[in-house]
């Protein structure tokens, strides 16, 4: 049977169509997520409110509404803050150079995996004593197919606590930019957190939150340390989305701490 002399054409030009298929449903991932999803059809139908007057509500209730709003959640927030801070104070008092624990110096550096054609390198610095600090972070996002960059800038002011000898708890308050073809600024707020259950092994937790105009950006990273002195390897993962875009995968990096 003789070879067909169109068939290795045909294969190649069916080949070809795939190929171009494949790469637009991925075309632009790093564009789409600079620029958020479109909300408009998760809109909710608005409500009338109820006919029952608020003012035939006594006095009573609405002092003992604030006395328990005031005793269950304001005060233990502020008790809990100056308690945590105060602890935090004692602890960097006497701490070591190198101790995991509110460093007065501490340097990231780290590499992202997202997907075959996109990856991620990041650095960062924190710097302070006691309970303030100040941190600042940069992700740079590289995708090869579309040769697209994205450049992720954060700043924030940190107020460190203590809940024990090896805990760890922040908040971060500050800003996130993007940068890509439009330069996008929002105001974020996070809560990281470290818990040390040996002095070779640790867990963090960096949950942050940036508020732009068309929707929120979540940024969370999760891993273990594997301490070495004045040196950790993390291992673990970083979700990144904002509405239906994601830029998550797993994470490798290594920090160093003064």
């Amino acid at each position: 049977m003789k070879p067909n002399k169109y068939a290795l054409p045909r294969i190649l030009l069916i080949w070809m169509c795939f190929s171009m298929v494949t790469a637009q449903e991925g075309a632009g991932r790093l564009r789409r997520f600079e620029r958020g999803s479109d909300r408009r059809g998760s809109s909710r139908e608005s409500r009338e409110p109820s006919g029952e007057s608020k003012s035939s509500r006594s006095s009573t209730a609405d002092s003992l509404t604030a006395e328990l709003i005031e005793t269950l959640i304001f005060r233990p927030i502020v008790y809990g803050l100056a308690a945590g801070g105060e602890y935090a104070y004692d602890l960097s008092e006497n701490r070591r150079p190198g101790d995991p624990m509110f460093p007065m110096l501490r340097f990231d550096v780290g590499a992202q995996y997202i997907s075959s054609d996109i990856s991620a390198l990041g650095y960062g610095f924190e710097a302070g004593q006691g309970v303030l600090a100040a941190d600042f972070r940069h992700t740079f996002y590289r995708d090869r197919l579309f040769e697209d960059t994205l450049h992720q800038f954060q700043l924030h002011a940190l107020y460190r606590m203590a809940a024990h000898r090896r805990t760890q708890v922040d908040i971060a308050l500050g800003a996130m930019t993007l940068h890509g073809e439009d330069t996008q600024t929002a105001f974020s707020v996070g809560m990281p957190m470290r818990y040390w259950p040996s002095k070779s092994l640790g867990v963090e937790l960096r949950p942050l939150w940036a508020f732009f105009s068309d929707g929120t950006l979540m940024d969370v990273s999760a891993g273990l340390l594997l301490r070495h002195e004045h040196s950790s390897i993390h291992l673990g993962y970083r979700w990144v989305e904002r509405g239906n875009e994601s830029l998550s995968g797993p994470r490798i990096g290594m920090s160093f701490r003064f």
